[in-house]
């Protein structure tokens, strides 16, 4: 089954509860399409703290390496610096980056 990288806000604009909720969702919409949703956040963020640099960064580096594994990366919200990152290393990768365009529930 192809992997799509979901891309979306954790720390930025709101709070991250709610960042998480609408991750979720974002996932159900890729699982629907019967593909298996890659979404780093939501698997570290009950591990680690974004508020701690040396944790920021470890979490940033898994989920680039969770990147390679995938087949596109979709952008689910606004931009953060973050997902700017994210989105740098598919274009290197030469992966397809695409915008999300169905969000109704």
């Amino acid at each position: 089954m192809e992997k799509v990288y979901v891309c979306s806000q954790y720390g930025t604009r709101g709070d991250r509860v709610a960042n998480l909720e609408a991750a979720k969702f974002y996932c159900i919409k890729v699982i629907e399409e019967g593909k298996v949703p890659i979404c780093p956040h939501l698997f570290y963020a009950g591990v680690l703290n974004d508020e701690v640099k040396s944790q920021r960064a470890a979490g940033m580096e898994m989920g680039m390496e969770l990147l390679k594994e995938c087949g596109e990366l979709r952008i689910f919200s606004h931009l953060s610096e973050g997902m700017k990152a994210e989105i740098l290393k598919a274009k290197e990768m030469g992966l397809p980056v695409t915008l999300a365009t169905d969000m109704s529930r």
